[in-house]
């Protein structure tokens, strides 16, 4: 397993994994019951939380075909 910091190239891959392994939790089929819709939809969601998000530090760990993204506090406040 390697860790490094996320690049702006890999937000689309990112997202396109979280969108599909997301698309199928009873909850995200009630939000969007649009099968056709929902992994767009739910892209897109990750798109802008991901960027919100690169305020703070985002790390993928990746490991075959599982991606998790951990979240720090931003260092240069501490």
């Amino acid at each position: 397993m390697t860790c490094r910091h996320a690049k702006k190239s890999d937000l689309d891959r990112v997202c396109n994994l979280l969108a599909t392994e997301f698309s199928t939790e009873p909850v995200h089929q009630i939000i969007f019951p649009d099968t056709e819709s929902r992994i767009e939809k739910l892209h897109e969601f990750f798109v802008f939380t991901l960027i919100l998000l690169s305020i703070m530090e985002v790390r993928f760990l990746q490991k075959m075909a599982q991606v998790l993204c951990f979240i720090s506090g931003p260092t240069r406040w501490k």
